[in-house]
């Protein structure tokens, strides 16, 4: 009698030796995935009440199509990602190479229609005083808003506020944090789902010790905290889930999951650049994981590389080979790597990089929020840190090599972290960044199966069940104890802009970002209602990091802006004006000039108004240098040497005032009075 057929559904025993495992009566896909969704939601769920930080300013709140809603979308999709912040600041591309991650951009869009504070919307605002007033958005700016309002006299008035003060803030931020939790989530199950049941069916423990270490990794913090990070969270999610339907076509032969696994391989890369290792990835992952042959895995990866040609073709119709390559930084902040040093030192310094991400990975204790220039200076060949980097990195890559050889199936994933670690070394192209934890976000997810993999062998070394389940239970309880509290607190210092610099400046002492951060962190601290009391010194304490910031940049513009404000808020104006002269200098085009010198000109006008005429000058002719397009400053600085019986340099000024606006009428019965003044003493007119 035939034997009868083996069904392809039936499920597979684990291995003797941990059949009696046992964890905490989680033994099922059920339970197992309900339990890392649980810890993953806990871990995170005080990151939905967190602010904006970092660079969600540029990417949301100062992004144009962003604020417009859906109806910005066509524009997302239509140009490069930085597109929309360029032409608001009206400044150069700053970044290597164009960069086109429409996915995430288009999600903070439509949250903005759905949750977002829009144009029109009817808002209740608390002021600094504590006392709340109703009003009508009639414009977005930054992390400003501009809200109509009716005043004591009963006319409209526009009053300019931050965020946190208008009553739906709150709403719009946690919508936009819940997203970013939720895709968490959703890769947690989905790297749960594609390590159990497909790669390691047969060792589903296994599967299920890599997904947690995953979901409890706290170097995935920055990712899932910083709305921005959503494009890192939605490549990771779309890449395993194309590997997810692209294994159960094999499974079940049915084109639909063909269908599926090209759909969010096109997703993939619309969320970030990482999609392009698809293309060695994918038959990498046939021949080693699906164990199919080397022409059979080929074969398969067909239907993808047709949607990886069509996402490109789309992709250089919007940025051209030839425009993308115009894509140059200028700016060390922008690029290190563009700082002046030998080749050779910033190779090495690449290298050295390399083996922070390991130690991140293995050791996630200090985590920091950058790591720009100069926290990591160049280093030589000769550094220790570049030769141990090296020669450990010699040894994975040799390693990855003798497994692959044997289709092992740690060669994949081990190809996975390389070749994403390739591709943010700044070896093949300068990305713009040095180090930053977002980074190794995807790599982590094969750091964590390569990290369970191993757990998994040593507990299996275990003979006896009872100590191997205690050793189990215990491990994963100290694990899940300790990445807890780490997760839940970093997720406390991604409050906000504020709370982040400050507390990451003993961590990252010498970049120029953190230092220039935390010292307008403290700046805007010191304007908060609650910190009147210790107002001035939460401005001195923005005064060294500041300073710091200039010390290790000296063409830092923001640094000399934010240090202006700094003194001008303790009443040193001479240091105030040379600092916003310094930054004037070197970006003459900073819209801020223009409330720069509002601040001296109202100084100088209270000063006239004591008849402290000197002083009044002083104040007025600092105005004009920093604003020299406001025909007010001009009219008044006339004004006063008018006062001073300097006709001459009075009829200069007004001319100027006269010369911006033909209609300012203080000036123009100014320069009358003077010409009259001339004509009658006949003084001589001054050239112009």
């Amino acid at each position: 009698m035939a034997k009868a057929a083996k069904t392809k559904n039936t499920p597979t025993l684990p291995p003797p030796e941990l059949a009696a495992t046992g964890f905490f009566a989680f033994d099922t896909f059920r339970k197992q995935l309900y339990l890392l969704l649980v810890i993953g939601f806990v871990f995170y769920a005080n990151s939905l009440f967190n602010e904006y930080a970092l660079d969600d300013g540029v990417m949301i709140k100062e992004n144009s199509y962003v604020l417009e809603g859906t109806k910005g979308l066509k524009k997302i999709f239509s140009k490069h990602s930085m597109a929309a912040y360029y032409e608001k600041n009206h400044a150069n591309d700053e970044f290597e190479g164009g960069r086109y991650r429409p996915l995430s951009i288009a999600s903070f869009a439509i949250e903005q229609s759905l949750f977002g504070m829009n144009v029109g919307d009817a808002v209740e605002v608390e002021d600094d005083n504590g006392k709340s007033w109703h009003g009508k958005i009639s414009g977005l700016d930054a992390f400003y808003i501009l809200v109509d309002y009716v005043g004591p006299d009963g006319k409209m008035q526009t009053a300019k506020v931050l965020g946190p003060q208008i009553s739906t803030f709150h709403t719009e931020t946690i919508a936009r944090h819940f997203t970013n939790v939720l895709l968490f989530l959703l890769t947690i199950g989905f790297v749960f789902y594609f390590l159990r049941e497909q790669v390691f069916r047969d060792k589903p423990l296994l599967g299920f010790w890599g997904a947690l270490i995953f979901a409890i990794h706290p170097l995935h913090t920055e990712v899932v905290d910083n709305v921005k990070s959503r494009d890192e969270l939605m490549a990771l999610l779309f890449a395993v889930m194309t590997f997810t339907f692209a294994f159960r076509y094999f499974e079940k032969k049915k084109v639909v999951n063909v269908l599926l696994g090209m759909a969010c391989l096109m997703l993939a890369l619309l969320s970030k650049e990482y999609g392009v290792l698809m293309f060695v990835l994918l038959p990498l992952f046939f021949y080693i994981i699906v164990k199919r042959s080397i022409s059979s895995s080929l074969l398969a990866s067909l239907p993808y590389y047709a949607i990886m040609g069509v996402f490109y073709l789309i992709r250089f119709k919007i940025i051209p080979l030839s425009s993308a390559s115009h894509f140059h930084a200028t700016e060390f902040l922008n690029n290190q790597y563009i700082a002046p040093g030998s080749s050779i030192d910033k190779f090495a310094t690449k290298i050295y990089v390399l083996s922070k991400y390991l130690w991140l990975e293995i050791y996630p204790r200090t985590l920091c929020v950058d790591y720009s220039y100069n926290q990591i200076p160049f280093i030589t060949i000769l550094d220790w840190h570049f030769i141990a980097s090296l020669l450990l990195h010699i040894g994975i890559v040799a390693a990855t090599i003798w497994l692959f050889i044997r289709r092992h199936v740690l060669s994949f994933f081990l190809l996975f972290y390389l070749a994403h670690l390739f591709l943010i070394s700044n070896l093949m192209v300068e990305i713009g960044t040095t180090l930053g934890e977002r980074l190794i976000y995807s790599p982590s997810f094969a750091f964590c199966v390569i990290t369970g993999y191993g757990a998994y062998l040593l507990i299996a070394k275990i003979e006896k069940p009872e100590i191997r389940r205690t050793t189990l239970i215990g491990a994963c309880s100290v694990l899940i104890l300790l990445c807890g509290l780490r997760i839940i607190t970093r997720n406390s210092d991604w409050k906000n802009d504020s709370i982040l610099f400050t507390h990451d400046l003993p961590l990252s002492p010498n970049s120029v970002l953190v230092n220039g951060n935390a010292g307008k962190a403290y700046i805007d601290l010191s304007n908060l209602r609650e910190n009147k009391p210790r107002e001035k010194e939460l401005v001195q304490l923005a005064i060294p990091p500041l300073r710091h910031a200039i010390e290790l940049h000296p063409t830092y513009v923001n640094g000399y802006l934010n240090i202006g404000v700094a003194y001008y808020k303790l009443g040193m104006l001479d240091s105030t004006y040379a600092n916003w002269v310094k930054g004037h200098t070197l970006n003459p085009g900073s819209g801020l000039m223009r409330q720069y010198g509002a601040l001296f000109m109202n100084k100088g006008l209270e000063a006239a108004r004591k008849k402290d005429l000197n002083t009044a000058l002083d104040m007025l002719t600092k105005a004009s240098t920093l604003d020299q397009n406001n025909p007010d400053v001009w009219a008044n600085l006339g004004g006063a040497y008018f006062t001073l019986t300097d006709y001459a340099n009075a009829k200069i000024c007004w001319e100027n005032a006269l010369h911006l606006d033909p209609n300012h009428q203080e000036a123009a019965r100014g320069y009358q009075a003077v010409l009259q003044i001339m004509k009658n003493s006949n003084t001589p007119t001054p050239k112009k």
